[in-house]
């Protein structure tokens, strides 16, 4: 009974979390055979190719390991058979925030307000506050295959 009520509450939990992935798909592996390393340097150079990427994102309520089962689990159904976290953070996100800061675009410069636009817009309002502001999540991850089982795909 105990573990079904941890299965269900993990199931509710993993809906908060989006995943996105970009990358080649090959046929579904088993959950338990995807590999789950915390480290470039823990993945061995020799093993594996990287066939895709992740980018999870969760409110920051979401325990770090439910994002990676989430991840892995989609690692599966796209047939890799390791994952490699890459990067995480927790970074604001508010209705005037975009995801340009992950493409490498550099942060906008804090602008001078003009006494012209103080007159037509009322007194500056810091974009921080509760209403505006909150918190979010963001896990890199990359997909890995074995080089053996993509040189087989790919080179029948």
């Amino acid at each position: 009974m105990k573990r079904s009520w941890i299965l269900l509450s993990a199931l509710l939990l993993a809906g908060c979390v989006n995943v996105d992935y970009v990358g080649r798909k090959f046929a579904p592996v088993p959950l338990h055979k995807v590999k789950v390393y915390l480290s470039r340097k823990d993945v061995p150079a020799d093993k594996y190719l990287v066939i895709g990427r992740f980018t999870a994102k969760a409110k920051p309520r979401i325990h770090p390991y439910e994002i990676e089962y989430k991840v892995q689990q989609q690692g599966a159904e796209f047939g890799g058979d390791a994952i490699c976290l890459t990067d995480s953070y927790i970074r604001p996100n508010g209705a005037y925030n975009t995801d340009l800061e992950e493409f490498g675009s550099p942060v906008p410069a804090k602008s001078i307000v003009s006494p012209k636009e103080k007159e037509l817009f009322g007194k500056e309002v810091r974009l921080e506050n509760a209403t505006m502001w909150s918190k979010l999540r963001v896990c890199h991850y990359l997909l890995l295959k074995e080089r053996d089982a993509v040189n087989r795909a790919l080179f029948p």
